[in-house]
C-alpha cells in the first residue's frame, strides 16, 4: 500500500508545486501578450526584465513579485508605484524615496505621462527597482543604476510639459540636401555623463534636426558587455534618456524625441576587440523624414 500512498501524496502535491513555478516563470510572462496601453506595454517588459534579474541572483521572492507586476501589467490592470510601507527600508534612505515617490505619482497623473508613456513607464520601473534594492543596501552599483534610471524617467516627463512657441524665422532657411542622418555619441566606461564632445555632436544633431526639417528623432542607447545583462540595460536606458534631455535642451521639441535602449545586444564591434570594445558605449541619435 506504500507505494500507492506515496502516488496520490505525488498527485496532491502536483498542483502546488505547479502554482510555486508559475510564480518565478519569467519566461512565461516575458511571452505574454500585452492587452494594455503603451504605458502597460512598457512596464509588462520592464518588470519582466527586473524579475530575471532577481532570478538570476537567487532572489526568488523578488522574482515572484516582479513576476506578478509584471503579468498585471500585461494584462492591462492598474499597477500603482510600490508603496513605502511595503519595504524594510533603511532609516536615512525614507526621506529621499518617499520624496521620489510624490514626484512620481504626480509625474504619473500629468498630461505629460499620457505623451510620453514609455519615459513614465521607465521612471515607475526605476523606481520600484530602487526600493529593492535600497531594502537590501548591499548592491550600490545597483541601487545607483535603478535611482538614475527613475530620475531619467522623471527628467524626460518634467520635459515633456507643453514648451513655448518658438519665434518664426522671418526668412526661413531652404532645406538643404540631406547628407548624414545618424549622429552618435560615446561615453565612458559605465558613465552616462555626457563630456564636451558629445555634447558637440548633440548640438550638431539638433542644428541638423532644424535644417533637416526631421519629423522625429529616434534615440538609441547602448552598452558594452562588461557587466550583467540587466545592469547594462538599464545603463543603455539611462545613456538614452541622458541625451534626451541633452537634445531637448538644446532646442529639440521633446514630444518629438522617442527614446529606447538595447543594452549590449546590439555592439558597434565585436565584444573581443578590447582596444574598440569602447565603441559600443553609445548612444545613436537618429533623424526621421
Amino acid at each position: 500500500m506504500k507505494p500507492v500512498k506515496l502516488f496520490v501524496g505525488i498527485l496532491l502535491a502536483a498542483p502546488l508545486l505547479a502554482a510555486c513555478a508559475d510564480r518565478w516563470d519569467t519566461k512565461g510572462v516575458e511571452m505574454m501578450s500585452s492587452s494594455g496601453d503603451k504605458f502597460q506595454q512598457t512596464l509588462h517588459r520592464e518588470y519582466t526584465k527586473l524579475a530575471m534579474m532577481e532570478r538570476d541572483e537567487g532572489d526568488w521572492g523578488d522574482a515572484a513579485y516582479f513576476v506578478e507586476r509584471a503579468k498585471m501589467s500585461a494584462m492591462g490592470e492598474t499597477v500603482a508605484p510600490e508603496e513605502i510601507s511595503m519595504r524594510n527600508l533603511p532609516g536615512d534612505t525614507v526621506d529621499e524615496l518617499t520624496t521620489a515617490r510624490g514626484q512620481l505619482v504626480a509625474a504619473l497623473g500629468s498630461d505629460a505621462a499620457k505623451r510620453k508613456p514609455f519615459s513614465a513607464a521607465f521612471a515607475q520601473a526605476g523606481f520600484d527597482c530602487w526600493m529593492q534594492g535600497q531594502e537590501e543596501n548591499f548592491q550600490p552599483k545597483h541601487i545607483k543604476a535603478c535611482k538614475e534610471m527613475f530620475q531619467s524617467g522623471i527628467s524626460a516627463l518634467a520635459l515633456a510639459e507643453p514648451m513655448a512657441e518658438m519665434p518664426k524665422k522671418a526668412e526661413p532657411m531652404p532645406k538643404p540636401q540631406r547628407r548624414a542622418t545618424l549622429f552618435t555619441v560615446y561615453f565612458d566606461f559605465d558613465s552616462t555623463e555626457i563630456n564636451a564632445e558629445a555634447m558637440k555632436m548633440i548640438n550638431t544633431a539638433a542644428k541638423e534636426y532644424g535644417m533637416q526639417g526631421s519629423k522625429t528623432i529616434t534615440v538609441s542607447g547602448h552598452a558594452d558587455a562588461a557587466g550583467g545583462d540587466g545592469y547594462n540595460q538599464i545603463l543603455s536606458n539611462n545613456r538614452a534618456m541622458a541625451v534626451t534631455k541633452a537634445l531637448a535642451k538644446a532646442g529639440v521639441p521633446s514630444a518629438m524625441i522617442s527614446a529606447r535602449s538595447f543594452g549590449e545586444k546590439r555592439p558597434a564591434v565585436s565584444s573581443g576587440e578590447n582596444d574598440r570594445k569602447a565603441l559600443n558605449r553609445r548612444v545613436e541619435i537618429q533623424l526621421n523624414n
